[in-house]
């Protein structure tokens, strides 16, 4: 079929192409496109190779999550060991509810390969604007011992062999020296490592 410029969609529809899936697709993805660009947000499309790149926009908010997260990795790298850091936003947190994420600490296999786990909820205190809630290090080594686990709650947290959860209120009674209300806080304490 050779390529035609139609002004409108029910142009489009009334030519009945053979691939018409697809073009409907490609005109959804271009609807998508440009409402992400009119509200400034990131989108992210699954397309195959031809079609052309979406620049990515980055928030205020990724910007600076992304300073605070390599900040805490250099410092970790300068002492020679691994973090793994994973961060929660008011959004995520209120998303999971009464419920634990499932991947704090995460399967054994994966926590186990880095030193330190590391999580940091973030709170919104404008649009695109975060500050630290809190942070919670875990000591790998000490993951299931000192650090006291819970079952699982969710099936999904089962069927993906979540052997356990941080319980939280535990951790901030035995292990207060772990846990942080600010970055500066939580720097000082690295640098002792």
């Amino acid at each position: 079929m050779k390529r035609q410029k139609f002004s409108n969609i029910y142009d489009l529809l009334d030519s009945k192409p053979k691939n018409m899936s697809q073009l409907l697709g490609e005109f959804g993805e271009y609807v998508y496109r440009s409402y992400c660009r009119q509200q400034e947000l990131k989108c992210k499309i699954t397309k195959y190779l031809t079609a052309p790149s979406e620049a990515k926009h980055i928030t205020n908010s990724e910007k600076i999550r992304d300073e605070i997260r390599n900040k805490i990795e250099q410092i970790f790298i300068n002492k020679n060991l691994k973090c793994r850091i994973l961060e929660r936003g008011q959004v995520s947190e209120e998303g999971w509810g009464k419920h634990k994420p499932d991947n704090v600490p995460g399967k054994k296999s994966l926590y186990m390969k880095s030193d330190y786990n590391m999580l940091i909820n973030y709170r919104d205190i404008e649009f695109d604007k975060e500050e630290v809630k809190d942070i919670y290090l875990f000591k790998s080594s000490l993951i299931g011992n000192k650090i006291k686990l819970v079952e699982p709650t969710l099936k999904i947290q089962k069927t993906k062999g979540i052997e356990g959860l941080i319980d939280y209120d535990d951790f901030k009674l035995n292990n207060s020296k772990y846990y942080f209300t600010s970055l500066d806080n939580l720097y000082n304490f690295i640098e002792t490592l």
